[in-house]
């Protein structure tokens, strides 16, 4: 089976300081580069839109208990792994905007957010700014 809506990301830093990354989702084995996170979001939002459809659909997935199912994550690091790593799993697409869930893939903190925009919040904060 499939998994819809889940995407890997992994940030990192130019020479200047600005934030750039790769975006991968596990459905293809494509990878996507982007310079900043509203291209992360844009990029998204066009996968979502491949994969699931219209902007109202619904991202759930239901078990045999009719529970929704949360499905497989990506495995996390061992211990001290990968600081700006995140696996986002999107729930949900209502009101033009995301809600889901963000797991930091050093496996220590998962937290559940509303909106695109908490969402990048989430993702501006806990990024790892390396000392150059």
């Amino acid at each position: 089976m499939e998994e819809y809506g889940v995407f890997l990301i992994s940030l990192s830093y130019t020479e200047e300081g600005q934030l750039r990354g790769r975006l991968k989702t596990l459905s293809d084995e494509e990878d996507y580069e982007f310079g900043d996170l509203a291209e992360a979001v844009l990029k998204i939002e066009e996968l979502l839109d491949r994969q699931m459809g219209s902007r109202s659909s619904p991202l759930r997935q239901f078990d045999e208990t009719g529970g929704i199912k949360r499905g497989a994550y990506l495995p996390a690091s061992k211990g001290k792994g990968p600081k700006n790593q995140f696996c986002i799993r999107i729930y949900y697409r209502q009101h033009e905007s995301w809600q889901g869930e963000i797991r930091w893939q050093d496996g220590e903190q998962r937290m559940y957010f509303h909106s695109v925009l908490e969402l990048l919040k989430l993702i501006k904060s806990a990024a790892v700014i390396p000392q150059i």
